[in-house]
């Protein structure tokens, strides 16, 4: 019954985009939060709703459990939702009890480097041209309303990539480049460094997988490390959840599992079973 509900969890979503919902909500923010619709911590749930994380907020007692949440609505009010209305799945967090931690605040640094590289060159194509930055050096003052015309033609000349030409110059005038290129500052393989590391923080094995220029072999690898280490805790970490806080209201004993994504060598699987037929009876390997 549990699984037909999960299959249309409320009028609003279907089944894969509450997963959906659930999942990213939790890889992302380290939080994802469910709302059940039901009456009592016994009752099976009629709904089940995904809220926004930054929605709502656990109310600890004091024995360091949840005594509540509260729930706040976009128009400001506040509604108090009972702990067995609400299952929180969340990422470890070294500094709350009741609270995930996103993985991208590990990556603040990496991520906060990578946005100003993007923007730089946006702006340097945009803005510019593509030109590289240069400057321009005169040797003798010049005055202000000849200065802002120079000024005017360099930023027109820029954005068409051109070089500007002055004239009556002479040897007043000399040009000096005043950053690096993007070639030179290895501009690709950095922004190349810092996919990696989002990749391999978020969902190790993704970006291998991906990778246009891996092999089949180094594919299947990298997808065998991505079932491992990025979907089957996913999964699990849910499965529990779920098993504790609502399969309760279903019967006793019940346990949640998704189907394992890990990879399986059948081959030696069938070698093993091949070795364990020889040596116990048709009922033991039955």
């Amino acid at each position: 019954k549990f699984e037909k509900l999960l299959r249309n969890p409320n009028p609003l979503d279907s089944g894969m985009e509450h997963m959906q919902y659930t999942v990213s909500n939790r890889a992302l923010n380290g939080n994802a939060v469910w709302w059940l619709n039901r009456a009592s911590q016994n009752d099976e749930p009629d709904e089940i709703w995904s809220i926004p994380y930054s929605m709502v907020q656990p109310v600890p007692d004091r024995r360091m459990f949840i005594s509540h949440w509260v729930y706040f609505a976009e128009n400001g009010a506040e509604t108090r939702l009972e702990a067995w209305e609400v299952v929180h799945f969340k990422n470890y967090n070294p500094r709350s009890r009741y609270w995930g931690i996103s993985p991208i605040e590990s990556l603040a640094v990496t991520l906060r480097g990578d946005a100003a590289m993007r923007m730089t060159n946006t702006r340097n194509y945009a803005e510019y041209g593509g030109a590289p930055q240069s400057i321009l050096t005169f040797k003798d003052y010049i005055a202000d309303p000849s200065w802002s015309d120079i000024k005017e033609e360099t930023k027109r000349a820029a954005k068409r990539n051109e070089m500007m030409m002055l004239r009556g110059a002479g040897d007043g005038v000399s040009w000096m480049q005043r950053a690096l290129s993007n070639r030179d500052m290895d501009y690709i393989q950095g922004l190349r460094q810092n996919m990696t590391d989002v990749f391999n923080r978020i969902a190790p094995g993704l970006l291998a997988m991906l990778d246009p220029s891996s092999t089949e072999a180094n594919a299947l690898a990298a997808r065998a490390t991505y079932a491992e280490k990025t979907l089957y805790p996913m999964e699990e970490s849910i499965a529990q959840k779920i098993t504790s806080d609502i399969l309760p209201a279903y019967g006793r004993n019940l346990i949640g599992m998704f189907d394992d994504p890990r990879m399986v060598d059948r081959k030696m699987k069938l070698d093993e079973q091949a070795a364990y037929e020889r040596n116990h009876t048709l009922e033991e390997v039955r």
